[in-house]
């Protein structure tokens, strides 16, 4: 058996001009129409299943299939020079009348005249550091491939194997045109982890002010995943019902020829190189009904791997102003460097304590560097294991079914964690658990049809 489809369709934005504008507290240069690049895509999905055995017992199936990442008004918002801008800053109502007075750049907050305290204002406000993108920037796809096979073994007992793979192609990479790898000089700092060596890059000084970024198309920015799954469905005498699977999975990046105008990531960039484990998960689920007062006992049980460390900001997706298309998927521990920070007394390695660790960064002008200590996608929080249990029983009273519930969520009780506050290390917070799961929960109800 063989389904074919196909989608068409087309993307055309444009930002529509404007005259110059002046507000209260920032001003807008005019600007003619953008005009943005236009995508035209054709996504073939193709899927076939196959009686291998001919009796119904033993079925292959393919699939192939293309998808394109989502847009709406989104990719034009991203170089609106115009798109809204906020912060919060602290209000003091002087003079009592429900009025903010004061405007930008008044002095001697909080008095009549100025009860708006500018001083937390950044300079730069209403004026947006945007990017330009490249004429032929591409969209961005997704080339999905699947097979399987489903098998049955026994009477009522069947097993299933499945494989994908998905590549991820015309992934959009940030450069900054104005900077090379010889804008910067290589700095060595110590893990304060492990006391090994690790290379940090600083922009010369009058570099870092040089700032032009342009959104490109890149064949060199690569993704790729694969997962296996193995899954059973048993269905035997007496009622009893079983069902589950163990998956397997991995998705790995290169992004190395985003270093090109800035080295600070070239590390770990080829993920291929550093070790990421396969992501392991169980699910299985148990139904078997009691003859003796029609009561009906489940029980579930979730073995899942922890969750990256950080935030998983990925290589490819919807365009988000370049963040996570230049950088290795998943955030591990990072050290936080600023032109101020000095070795601690007890450090190891080759290091001096109470010394600078980047003497230079004053001169470049940077105010901060995040060097990453351990490769993304490497650190995990605890596995989950979460047991779930629930027990029913039917009753009759002439046309209605009344059915009982009792359910046990997390009946174990587990504490296990999902989040961390930080990765940064030396931070107060540092891998402190943020987001715990959901202690025990009791749950009675009823079921009523009539």
């Amino acid at each position: 058996m063989l389904f074919r489809s196909a989608r068409f369709d087309t993307n055309r934005a444009r930002i529509v001009g404007q005259k110059a504008m002046q507000g209260r507290f920032a001003n807008v240069a005019a600007y003619d129409d953008i005009k943005m690049p236009v995508w035209n895509d054709f996504s073939p999905r193709v899927s076939a299943v196959y009686n291998l055995s001919g009796d119904g017992k033993t079925a292959v199936r393919v699939g192939y299939n293309k998808f394109v990442t989502a847009q709406t008004t989104g990719f034009a918002q991203l170089y609106n020079p115009t798109a809204l801008v906020t912060q919060q800053l602290a209000w003091t109502d002087v003079n009592g009348d429900d009025i903010a007075q004061g405007e930008r750049g008044c002095v001697g907050y909080p008095t009549a005249g100025c009860e708006i305290n500018f001083a937390g204002l950044p300079s730069n406000f209403g004026v947006r550091s945007l990017a330009q993108f490249d004429p032929g920037l591409k969209r961005p796809y997704q080339l999905a491939f699947n097979a399987g096979i489903t098998h049955e073994v026994l009477n009522g007992l069947t097993l299933s194997f499945e494989y994908f793979r998905s590549d991820f192609r015309n992934v959009t990479v940030r450069q900054n045109t104005l900077r090379t790898a010889a804008s910067y000089d290589q700095v060595t700092v110590v893990s304060p982890l492990n006391g090994k060596e690790v290379p940090m890059w600083l922009p010369k000084p009058g570099v870092a002010s040089q700032v032009a970024n342009v959104d490109s198309t890149s064949d060199d920015m690569k993704r790729w995943y694969n997962g296996f799954d193995m899954s059973f469905n048993a269905r035997l005498k007496g009622g009893l019902r079983a069902f589950g699977g163990y998956s397997i999975e991995r998705s790995l990046n290169d992004v190395c020829v985003s270093a090109a105008s800035d080295p600070n990531r070239s590390l770990y960039c080829d993920q291929t190189k550093s070790g990421i484990p396969w992501q392991k998960q169980v699910k299985a689920t148990v139904v078997y009904p009691i003859k003796w007062q029609q009561i009906q006992v489940s029980v579930a049980y979730q073995g899942l791997n922890g969750y990256l460390s950080g935030s998983a900001a990925q290589a490819y997706g919807g365009f988000t102003a370049g963040t996570g298309f230049d950088n290795p998927r998943g955030l591990g521990t990072f050290w936080l460097v600023t032109p101020t920070l000095r070795y601690a007394a007890n450090c190891t390695g080759p290091c001096r304590p109470g010394e600078l660790v980047a003497p230079t960064m004053a001169a470049s002008g940077v105010a901060s560097v995040s060097v990453p200590l351990v490769a993304p996608e490497t650190e995990y929080t605890p596995r989950i294991n979460q047991f779930d249990f629930s027990v029913s029983k039917s009753l009759e009273f002439g046309k209605a079914r009344f059915t009982p519930k009792l359910d046990i969520f997390n009946a174990l009780n587990s504490d296990d964690y999902t989040a961390v506050t930080t990765t940064q290390y030396g931070a107060a917070t540092y891998m402190r658990p943020s987001t715990i799961l959901q202690g025990r929960i009791v749950r009675l109800g009823v079921d009523v049809r009539w």
